[in-house]
């Protein structure tokens, strides 16, 4: 027979910050190769998170019941912390440093932080063009109309063609950080290669959007920026994840006659525009003008699934 965990159904237990969860152990010789088990976490057979709550496993109870079978009762609490030395029902219990009058830091469980800022940006599309004028038409002094540009901004000519240089302006940018413990026994190699997927993608090496929605904002609109892992101190790893988010824009109008409109644009997304020249008369007068004349929407960055933070399961109230 091979060795086999199950969980008993029945044996959980939730509520006042603390919970609980019971495991059969089937075909172990001996304690030390149930506490060896015990650590490979990504196993997924005992999970490291039961409602938000970190496995407290120096508090685990293992009972014998012969037959090469056992029971393992693993509680789960907010200041739980546990490193596992296997061997004879051996453990050692580091848990987080409390603050307060014996002077040592508490480490921060979960806390969420947020930014908001304008960042440059070049564009060469105005939302309106307020009001435009022109100067009086040589020799005669008649009166002259300015050229409607179709709301593009910065039009000259420039080695003989009449370009679109734009201008640089203020966007606004929300970014977020999430301060957390990972606990180190959950740091494995598999997760730090996540990570690294997620912010050095495999083809293009770029940092990625998220695949699904993550803590509230829309599949698309996260994009993670960077990650700081510190080293291990006691049961865990202080870790910080940096984000910024930009949303769906449901349409981005860039002109109104004839209309060129693009639908549904991503937040990250980049957006570009191709002019074509237009010869106009206006008061008699032949002039060259350039309008919008195509839109294009251009994906720049890869998608990643965002669950391999397992941010969620950290998601713990002190």
């Amino acid at each position: 027979m091979a060795e086999r965990v199950v969980e008993l159904w029945g044996g959980q237990s939730f509520g006042g910050g603390v919970a609980q969860k019971l495991f059969l152990f089937r075909d172990f010789a001996t304690s030390y190769d149930v506490d060896t088990r015990l650590n490979l976490f990504n196993t997924g057979e005992v999970p490291l998170f039961y409602g938000g709550l970190p496995a407290d496993l120096s508090g685990r109870q293992i009972t014998d019941l012969g037959g090469r079978e056992w029971t393992v009762m693993v509680p789960y609490s907010a200041r739980a912390g546990t490193i596992i030395s296997p061997g004879a029902g051996a453990a050692t219990s580091q848990a987080p440093q409390h603050g307060g009058e014996n002077g040592r830091d508490e480490p921060v469980l979960f806390n969420i932080g947020f930014q908001f800022r304008g960042e440059t940006q070049k564009i060469t599309q105005s939302i309106q063009t307020r009001q435009s004028a022109a100067t009086t038409k040589p020799v005669t002094g008649a009166a002259r109309t300015a050229r409607n540009w179709g709301r593009a901004i910065q039009c000259n000519l420039k080695d003989g063609k009449m370009e679109v240089e734009g201008t640089d302006v203020l966007a606004g940018a929300e970014s977020w950080f999430i301060d957390c413990q990972i606990p180190a026994i959950a740091y494995t190699g598999a997760y730090q290669e996540g990570l690294r997927r997620l912010l050095c993608s495999r083809n293009f090496r770029r940092v990625c959007r998220n695949a699904n929605p993550f803590f509230g904002y829309a599949a698309g609109s996260v994009l993670i920026v960077d990650a700081d892992i510190s080293p291990v101190k006691g049961a865990y790893r202080q870790a910080k994840f940096s984000f910024a988010v930009a949303e769906e824009r449901p349409f981005v109008t860039l002109s109104e006659t004839p209309l060129l409109q693009l639908t549904d644009v991503n937040g990250w997304s980049h957006v570009w525009v191709t002019y074509e020249s237009q010869t106009e008369t206006v008061g008699g007068e032949n002039r060259t003008r350039l309008v919008p004349f195509e839109a294009y929407e251009e994906q720049v960055y890869e998608t990643g699934d965002f669950g391999v933070l397992q941010l969620e399961e950290y998601r713990v109230e002190p």
